[in-house]
């Protein structure tokens, strides 16, 4: 048995023997539950919410707890009224703050409980402490996450999605991609724009990324870079065509063969042309080794 377990036993045991009385308000339908869990935890429960008697009962029990479930005028009266005698009396309140973020009533009742009674305790859901904390909430839920970015050294680190160009954006996802390559159970990848406003030595490390990324994922890529367009396992070609009724889009799949000739066409050159030619052959052989 693990100290925390000791500890827990022990003070269950010490107010099973002092009994002490625990001054509930809470809504009619949550009364019951509340009473049997003051009841299984050895203490007796008292449950009183007018606003004549309450702050008497709070006087002669050992703790407070209330709760915003249901609230009406006169159980806010009467939680105001038991939080100060427990606050002067130094004995300990539970405020639960249920609905807390539903409602401006409920949000203001709680800080102005927590702030004027001091309670020991606040109950509460993780979307509910964190509204009560000031956090922000919409359709989408509580919980919010931003990337910031520093693309160059020296720079102050800023929102993400507004300093990174779709070309960066991509990037980034590659870089976060093939460091989760081995957790992450996405079967297809999809890059676009991956390979604007980079060449040269740069393109090459970004085509050698998502060959390794291919290595355990589908990894499909739209470029206009002959350097990553090499280090494909399989290249297409996409075009367009037009005849007397409309325009067509095709995709194919390039041979063996036509991958230099294509490379070629994308570094500007044409089939004819014997260094352009010679160029994609060396990119090709670069890339299988």
């Amino acid at each position: 048995m693990s100290s925390d377990e000791r500890s827990y036993l022990q003070t269950g045991d010490l107010l099973r023997q002092k009994n002490p009385l625990s001054h509930c308000i809470t809504s009619p339908i949550a009364v019951n539950d509340c009473a049997n869990a003051v009841l299984a935890l050895g203490a007796r429960p008292i449950m009183a919410e007018h606003p004549e008697e309450a702050a008497g009962i709070t006087a002669i029990s050992a703790s407070l707890g209330v709760s915003l479930a249901n609230i009406t005028d006169a159980r806010i009266h009467s939680i105001f009224l038991s939080g100060a005698m427990a606050l002067e009396q130094k004995k300990p309140s539970v405020i639960d703050v249920v609905g807390v973020n539903c409602s401006p009533l409920r949000m203001g009742l709680a800080k102005r409980f927590v702030m004027e009674c001091r309670p020991a305790v606040i109950k509460g859901n993780a979307s509910e402490i964190r509204a009560l904390a000031g956090a922000s909430f919409g359709e989408a839920g509580i919980d919010t996450a931003e990337f910031l970015l520093s693309a160059n050294r020296g720079e102050p680190v800023k929102p993400l999605v507004k300093v990174a160009s779709g070309g960066e954006m991509s990037r980034i996802m590659l870089a976060m991609k093939a460091a989760l390559s081995d957790a992450d159970s996405i079967e297809t990848l999809i890059f676009d724009e991956i390979d604007t406003g980079i060449s040269g030595m740069v393109a090459n490390t970004v085509a050698k990324k998502m060959r390794a990324l291919g290595e355990k994922h589908q990894v499909l890529c739209v470029t206009h870079l002959p350097q990553i367009a090499a280090y494909a396992d399989a290249q297409y070609v996409a075009y367009k065509y037009s005849d007397a009724e409309k325009t067509h889009s095709v995709t194919r799949r390039l041979t063996e063969s036509e991958r230099p000739k294509e490379l070629a066409r994308i570094m500007g050159g044409e089939e004819t042309d014997v260094t352009a030619m010679e160029h994609a052959r060396t990119l090709l052989k670069s890339a299988k080794e």
